[in-house]
């Protein structure tokens, strides 16, 4: 199983085609955390912080995807649904993990 890299990755990655932030055409699309999307030829996916400056980056560091949840967050969810063919189990808890990690 492949890991989805994580957003900050795909930030990095960017800085190898060719200064991407710097010659990639920028989209209009700005995320949540302040991301904006940008088109590089090399890669499928980039995304930049407006302003962000990569040209001076040669090398990227890609690390595997980590997902995590809050500790009560099951307890909150399962609290909030009334029907008891509704609640998460830990199978289905199992199968969103690998999901999310799945490429």
């Amino acid at each position: 199983m492949t890991k989805r890299k994580l957003p900050l990755a795909l930030l990095l990655a960017a800085t190898l085609s060719c200064g991407a932030a710097v010659q990639a055409q920028q989209l209009d699309y700005v995320d949540r955390q302040g991301m904006q999307s940008v088109d590089a030829a090399d890669l499928d996916e980039a995304w930049v912080r407006p302003g962000a400056d990569l040209s001076v980056f040669h090398k990227v560091r890609l690390e595997p995807a980590t997902l995590a949840f809050k500790s009560n967050w099951r307890r909150k969810i399962n609290l909030s649904n009334q029907s008891l063919s509704r609640k998460l189990t830990d199978a289905q808890v199992e199968q969103i993990k690998s999901r999310t990690l799945e490429d």
